[in-house]
């Protein structure tokens, strides 16, 4: 029996891993990759496709296949997929080193979770089919666990092995590496080094399993990963996220690593190693694209902007700070600015075309430049934003619904997953928990065929508390109309 089949490893949606983050990124570096909303995807290790099966849902026109080793997860994967009647995506029980270039060409491959922990001639392979099964033009997506920063990870999982070296049955080799990780977070008189083993008991027993004391983890600096990806004909495209590596470095660190930005490979690895970073999830493409660095902030205008960022009061001054999540934060004086992102978070979670937020911001602002001079401002404001963590870039529209409609429609996504559970992917690719059993109840309600004054009779609330609510599963976002 697979290892995965006896004991399950935890699975969700993966927003940096979707096609929308996939094509953005390349778009901003000049590339073409085939369109989000027509698409064909790959994933490697797809497990149950809790990543892929939301995908699928959200991009009808587009198809989806998933493979793994492990058979248990893959006959669940393909209940879920016949109980939402989804007809463009197919798991497969399947081993990777099985893939051919005739297995078929994708637009999109996606190795999750799996780089790290194969043996070589596997690490080998994903990279090949990377190279053989990927378009001309396709993207493909690899996460890995990386040097300077997994070497404490490896210092822990080193000691938790050597204490279960003799023990076979995976539960209790599980509850002694546990054992030994709160016996040393206890001895550990550096805060820094007790917090490494802390983690591991932070972590679930599965994770623990699969990833601390699996047979095989096997972190890479950047640089080898870079160099074994140009052995399959691959080369780096950027990292899977459009936020700047170096953002909450110090000014005099940014500016040595500066001169660095005509060596992609090299700025890429002087940036872990001033970060510590432990875990890459790295966008290639094949050599014989052309990448065009650096970004040029013209090209965000073929793209989609969003942000739930709010304003707070004006300073003297006019200054404005808008905050959204995880901290990000940005103070601008700029009209144009302040009028763009106070209209992208009244819009949220719409994701506005440049054309439409220019039209507003402009409107909003009432300033002098011509449309040109505000079209060249405001792809910079989206592009420093962006960096910034502020705003989102996307190459497709969305899927979802701003607003509910009269008869409401929730995601059968999340009607299936809030029957039995409370977490779900939004309609975005994120992942929601939907804590209280009543809107768990209305989500499976909003199938369509009821309208809000019915929706309140079977839920025995009352219609401003409804409207509440469903304004509130709009905006994670749930709704479809």
């Amino acid at each position: 029996m697979n290892s995965y089949d006896a004991i399950r490893y935890p699975t969700a949606p993966k927003d940096q891993s979707h096609p929308d983050r996939l094509a953005s990124v390349a778009m901003v570096y000049g590339l073409s990759p085939a369109p989000v909303g027509r698409c064909r995807v790959l994933e490697l290790g797809a497990s149950d496709g809790n990543n892929i099966i939301p995908m699928a849902y959200g991009l009808p026109d587009s198809e989806f296949t998933g493979i793994d080793m492990a058979a248990a997860p893959v006959a669940e994967g393909q209940a879920r997929i016949a109980a939402l009647g989804l007809r463009n995506v197919r798991l497969l029980a399947m081993d990777i080193m099985d893939l051919a270039p005739s297995f078929g060409e994708f637009d999109y491959i996606v190795a999750h979770g799996i780089y790290s922990w194969v043996p070589t001639a596997v690490r080998d392979r994903i990279l090949a089919v990377c190279r053989a099964n990927l378009a001309p033009g396709g993207i493909a997506y690899v996460s890995y666990n990386a040097y300077p920063g997994c070497h404490l990870r490896r210092m822990v999982r080193e000691m938790m092995l050597y204490h279960i070296a003799a023990i076979a049955d995976p539960v209790e080799r599980i509850q002694q590496a546990c054992s030994l990780a709160s016996l040393m977070a206890e001895a550990q008189p550096e805060e820094g080094l007790r917090r490494e083993f802390e983690v591991v008991l932070e972590r679930t027993p599965s994770v623990i399993y699969h990833d601390d004391i699996a047979d095989v983890n096997h972190p890479v600096y950047f640089h080898q990963f870079a160099a074994h990806a140009r052995e399959h004909g691959l080369q780096f495209l950027a990292e899977a996220t459009l936020v700047a590596a170096d953002a909450h470095l110090p000014e005099s660190v940014r500016k040595i690593l500066k001169p660095l930005e005509s060596d992609p490979i090299r700025r890429e690895q002087y940036l872990d190693f001033a970060k510590l970073r432990r875990f890459r999830q790295t966008l290639l493409c094949h050599q014989e694209a052309t990448v065009l660095r650096p970004v040029c902030h013209e090209r965000v205008r073929a793209l989609y902007a969003s942000s739930m960022a709010q304003p707070g009061p004006e300073e003297p001054g006019g200054a404005v700070e808008f905050r959204g999540e995880k901290g990000a934060a940005a103070k601008t004086v700029h009209p144009l600015a302040k009028a763009a992102l106070t209209v992208l978070g009244r819009a949220w979670p719409r994701r506005l075309a440049f054309p439409a937020l220019l039209a507003e911001a402009r409107r909003a602002s009432a300033g002098a430049a011509t449309a040109e001079q505000d079209a060249s401002a405001l792809s910079e404001i989206l592009w420093h934003t962006c960096q910034a963590g502020l705003v989102e870039l996307h190459a497709h529209p969305g899927c979802f619904a701003a607003a509910p409609g009269p008869r409401p429609v929730a995601s059968a996504v999340a009607r299936l997953d809030l029957r039995t559970g409370a977490i779900t992917a939004t309609l975005a690719h994120g992942v929601v928990e939907v804590e209280d059993a009543v809107s768990r109840r209305l989500v499976e309600m909003l199938d369509g065929t009821r309208d809000r004054a019915t929706l309140a009779v079977e839920l025995d609330v009352p219609l401003a508390a409804l409207e509440a609510t469903l304004t509130r599963l709009a905006r994670l976002p749930l709704l479809i109309a």
